[in-house]
């Protein structure tokens, strides 16, 4: 009687249909390419996307104050402090949140514009309140 092919009962004991060679080369050739890239597809992004993701789009308030206040020319972000509040947010979103890199970058963007919105509000409440003070208001008689 002739032996059961090694391939075969190893198909089987995978779940796999047997003789479905092409999805068996296709899974070696991934884990090759991902192994040549430097990539380990068994932990995700968590290697070289996350690393990458890092160093390009870093989430740093000082940073990401020192950007938005150098994109739009303007310094003060007003009362209350935001930089408490802030820290604590990027602080859990580098710490917690486990960002794929496409995430983090859509994070980085939403908060500048988020504090180009503060700065800018902040400069127009100054302007605003600088122009009720020099006008002060004379109930009628």
């Amino acid at each position: 009687m002739k032996q059961p092919n090694a391939n075969l009962r190893l198909d089987v004991m995978l779940g796999r249909a047997p003789g479905d060679k092409r999805k068996q080369k296709l899974e070696v050739q991934q884990a090759r390419m991902a192994e040549l890239q430097g990539f380990d597809s068994s932990e995700g992004w968590g290697t070289s996307g996350d690393r990458f993701g890092r160093r390009v789009w870093g989430l740093r308030s000082d940073t990401l104050c020192a950007s938005t206040m150098r994109r739009t020319g303007l310094e003060d972000f007003g009362e209350p402090s935001i930089e408490p509040a802030l820290s604590i947010l990027v602080n859990s979103m580098e710490r917690e949140a486990n960002l794929h890199p496409l995430g983090r970058f859509v994070m980085r963007v939403h908060l500048c514009q988020l504090l180009e919105t503060r700065l800018r509000l902040a400069q127009t409440w100054n302007a605003l309140s600088e122009a009720m003070e020099a006008s002060p208001f004379e109930r009628p008689d």
